[in-house]
């Protein structure tokens, strides 16, 4: 319910925990989870490097963490407010 969130993707919506992990083919299995780690999608309605978007990944941050303290958000926008904070901190430095 994070306001422009248009929807999202995760292991266990598209596989129920009725099924056995076994069962699911180790391909599929891949894209979600590896290596001790699990891939939640989420696609936003807002643009990358707008101020909506800030909001949300801020919001979203807050929200992750509050389950797990090692998770974090990557991707376009995640990375794009990423270099818009250190650009800001480098001009200062410079």
């Amino acid at each position: 319910k994070v306001d422009g969130v248009e929807n999202t993707l995760s292991y266990n919506q598209l596989v129920s925990s009725d099924i056995p992990d076994f069962f699911v083919p180790q391909d599929v299995k891949d894209i979600f989870k590896k290596g001790g780690m699990q891939i939640i999608m989420i696609n936003s309605h807002y643009a990358a490097a707008s101020s909506e978007v800030g909001n949300q990944l801020t919001e979203l941050t807050k929200l992750v963490q509050s389950y797990d303290k090692g998770a974090y958000l990557t991707g376009e926008a995640a990375m794009t407010d990423d270099l818009i904070t250190t650009s800001e901190t480098d001009f200062h430095v410079t």
